[in-house]
């Protein structure tokens, strides 16, 4: 597997000053000065070369190909924190093993049209985006894997650079190619921390782009409405009454074709402001949370947990999970336990690759937050679990729970036995996972039984 990296400076200037007759001299110190405004970033003198050029509107040479071979670091285990800290010295082509909590989950397309996934780990260090394509996708939702499982990541890679040779603004952990193994794990297991022991991050330590686990007290909370297709939430370019008919916008600038002719539909962004004993932060939801005034004025001065990442032009957390902080610890405590503990602590991070050093620039490239379901004051809201994604299986405090306390939410009471068709023939859920799950909501209750013998919310 061959990596892509920038000719040397040498020869993308001399080339650039035979186009165009510029001094070799003043070119070279245009570049220096450029690079320069990148700090550490910029010291790789001939990836700020290749990018000079382009930025000139003319095309640079081609990247090159590096034949560093495939190699791997020998430890059992890497925390996010090594494997994101400026020290580690993992190289492109350098595979690593890591281990998470899974806090996010979403489906798309990589860059280049094949199948991705995206899931959001935390390893009680750090919070990250692992990006998982290729056949390694299949492999992943084979195993059934969906938020609140540990996952095992063998051969992890670390990459720089995007599919047209551009550096990234953020390293990306990839998963993909033949090296890559993936399984499901239990807490304690390559001392992988439980659950409930994340610990979250100050709100006042966020920086750019990072993701984290974060906890506070809502203090106030806001909307803002507009009309939008049901199907891709695209907003109308021009007012059109809620449940009126008209033509999907689409949204071209992200590549999203028009749905049709839609009914539209009322959309929403939703603030949530909250604060610890470091300082406030608002997190931001996309439409498809879609939280009512009930249960926004409901979350007012509960404290929560969060997880998605720091956007900042707008300073706030984009967010893609959330949970009042009591039922995420009673779903978190729920979590088995593995009975040993195979691997050490992980030693500090050897270099092992030769590969040359990419620059990262701040053009930022971030995920997109990932589609929930509807949440209610007292329940997580999750993605949405695509049929394939669910093994029988299936812990009932994983992917089920929210999915049931949501519906039984909106919907009001109802019998375990509409729960089980309703989970079934919509959501493709095995009747014994629904089982297995309200079976346990009872136990920690969250579920109670009216006397009616309908189930309903505690």
């Amino acid at each position: 597997m061959a990596n892509r990296i920038a000719p040397p400076f040498d020869e993308t200037v001399s080339k650039f000053c035979k186009d165009t007759g510029r001094n070799l001299t003043e070119v070279t110190n245009l570049i220096t000065a450029f690079a320069a405004q990148y700090g550490e970033y910029g010291k790789n003198l001939n990836t700020m070369a290749w990018l000079w050029v382009q930025n000139q509107g003319m095309a640079p040479l081609p990247l090159k190909q590096s034949s560093t071979p495939f190699s791997t670091i020998d430890k059992p285990y890497l925390t996010l924190n090594q494997v994101l800290s400026k020290e580690s010295g993992i190289g492109e082509n350098t595979g690593f093993a890591i281990r998470g909590w899974v806090f996010g989950r979403r489906e798309g397309k990589s860059s280049t049209g094949g199948p991705a996934l995206y899931l959001t780990l935390a390893d009680g260090t750090d919070a990250y985006d692992v990006n998982i394509y290729g056949k390694q996708v299949e492999t992943v939702t084979a195993l059934g894997i969906n938020l609140f499982d540990a996952v095992y990541i063998k051969n992890a890679q670390m990459h720089r650079m995007n599919q047209n040779g551009e550096p990234l603004t953020t390293p990306r952990i990839q998963v993909s190619g033949q090296y890559a193994e993936t399984k499901k794990i239990t807490t304690g297991e390559f001392d992988l921390p439980a659950l409930k022991d994340i610990p979250a991050s100050p709100l006042d330590s966020l920086k750019p782009y990072q993701t984290a686990l974060v906890k506070g007290l809502v203090f106030e909370t806001n909307q803002r409405e507009y009309s939008g297709c049901p199907n891709c939430m695209s907003k109308f370019k021009e007012k059109v009454a809620y449940g009126a008919s008209s033509d999907c916008p689409g949204n071209p600038a992200k590549q999203r074709a028009s749905c049709g002719r839609v009914t539209a539909t009322r959309m929403a962004w939703t603030d949530i402001h909250i604060n610890d004993q470091s300082g406030e932060l608002k997190l931001s939801f996309g439409p498809s949370f879609d939280f009512n005034e009930e249960q926004l004025k409901a979350l007012r001065f509960r404290p929560i947990v969060s997880i998605g990442y720091l956007d900042p032009e707008s300073n706030s957390l984009q967010s893609r999970y959330m949970n009042t902080e009591e039922q995420f610890n009673k779903m978190a405590s729920a979590v088995p336990t593995a009975s040993v503990i195979p691997a050490p602590n992980p030693a500090p991070v050897s270099t092992v690759s030769t590969a040359t050093p990419v620059v990262i620039t701040p053009t930022p490239i971030v995920t997109t937050p990932t589609t929930a379901t509807l949440p209610a004051p007292t329940v997580t809201t999750s993605n949405p679990i695509p049929p394939g994604a669910i093994a029988s299986s299936l812990p009932p405090n994983g992917a089920v729970a929210p999915l049931v306390e949501n519906w039984v939410r909106l919907m009001g009471p109802k019998t375990e036995a509409e729960m089980i068709k309703f989970m079934n023939e919509k959501k493709h859920i095995p009747v014994q996972a629904v089982k297995n799950t309200v079976k346990e909501m009872i136990e920690m209750g969250i579920l109670v039984t009216d006397d009616t013998g309908k189930m309903r919310l505690a």
